[in-house]
């Protein structure tokens, strides 16, 4: 479960909106890292992620990773190779192995 967790409110159709916040893991895998959240059965929406690292991480990513409660938080790198490079690039995954123990994780979730 995340280390945090707040129910800030409800939609009007009765779904939860959940704050969270995760440390990341102390060995990074590709493809991110699980964030459980243990007051819902099921997430919905991410609607937003951030860190407080300067870390680039998505809602839309972590969207396409949902399962049940829980979502993949893949974390990148910012870094921008442009004009030179052959097309522009926002950004790389950060390498497996990474310790990432002392960024903290935040976002909101919609779910049931």
């Amino acid at each position: 479960m995340a280390d945090k967790e707040v129910v800030v409110g409800k939609t009007v159709d009765g779904r939860l909106l959940v704050f969270f916040e995760q440390s990341g893991t102390s060995s990074y895998s590709s493809g991110g890292f699980d964030i459980t959240i243990g007051s819902l059965k099921e997430i919905e929406t991410v609607v937003y992620v951030g860190n407080n690292y300067g870390y680039r991480t998505e809602a839309a990513e972590a969207q396409e990773r949902i399962s049940n409660n829980k979502f993949t938080l893949p974390v990148h790198y910012y870094g921008y190779a442009c004009p030179s490079a052959p097309a522009c690039v926002t950004g790389w995954e950060v390498s497996s192995g990474t310790d990432l123990s002392h960024v903290t994780f935040y976002g909101l979730v919609i779910g049931i």
